[in-house]
């Protein structure tokens, strides 16, 4: 489980929907799981900042952090050669440098008393550094 940014560290077991991108050119078939409650919480976000159904989420991996890699979101649309997911009419679009190492990642949103926010698990993540913000493979 790796923080995003200033959306907080939490673990929530949810019930998970499973969603298959169209094709990734790298790995054939692609994977990102969306549970329903991060859905719910992107779609508030989305509507609150007024952005049209074009507008999903951009979910990335770069190069940082103490680990080597750190996880990046912004909302944006789609792009040409993106992995397209989506689940309860809410998208979320990966580049194809990014899908490699997100591939078979789950997408949550947890909120409780130690903070609120957005999580990845990922079976890819060998490990990570101490304060969360980034990974290894």
């Amino acid at each position: 489980m790796v923080t995003l940014l200033s959306w907080g560290l939490l673990k929530r077991q949810e019930e998970l929907m499973s969603d298959t991108a169209e094709k990734s050119p790298l790995t054939g078939k692609s994977q990102l799981t969306i549970t329903d409650v991060a859905a719910d919480k992107l779609k508030s976000f989305l509507e609150k900042e007024g952005k049209g159904p074009e507008f999903g989420l951009r979910l990335g991996v770069q190069g940082g952090g103490c680990s080597g890699f750190s996880y990046f979101m912004d909302f944006d649309t789609e792009k040409e050669g993106d992995n397209a997911f989506s689940h309860k009419e809410i998208k979320v679009f990966v580049d194809p440098k990014s899908i490699t190492y997100i591939n078979g990642a789950t997408l949550d949103y947890a909120d409780g008393l130690h903070g609120a926010g957005f999580s990845i698990k990922n079976s890819n993540q060998s490990g990570g550094c101490g304060c969360g913000q980034s990974f290894s493979v």
